[in-house]
């Protein structure tokens, strides 16, 4: 038996937790979002609270916000994820 295919056939001893945290942060944005917690943030008066609700808020296309960032973050971390398989 090749103990080089032997070597790439098994999986990762370990996992990456800089892709485990970045997967967890994307997620907690999403249920973020998902309980519409964005929304009370941007009817805050206090300025920064309400800029970062504005940020994290979905909303029309009136430039690059935070928010559309998260798809794309999401499609990094599978094909990270991927790879390390």
């Amino acid at each position: 038996m090749d103990t080089n295919a032997q070597t790439l056939s098994t999986p990762a001893s370990g996992r990456v937790t800089s892709i485990d945290f970045f997967r967890g942060f994307t997620m907690f944005l999403l249920a973020g979002e998902a309980t519409e917690l964005y929304g009370q943030l941007e009817k805050s008066h206090n300025g920064i609270i309400h800029f970062i609700g504005t940020e994290l808020s979905h909303h029309e296309w009136h430039g690059l916000h935070f928010w559309d960032l998260i798809q794309p973050f999401f499609m990094f971390i599978v094909g990270v994820a991927i790879l390390l398989r």
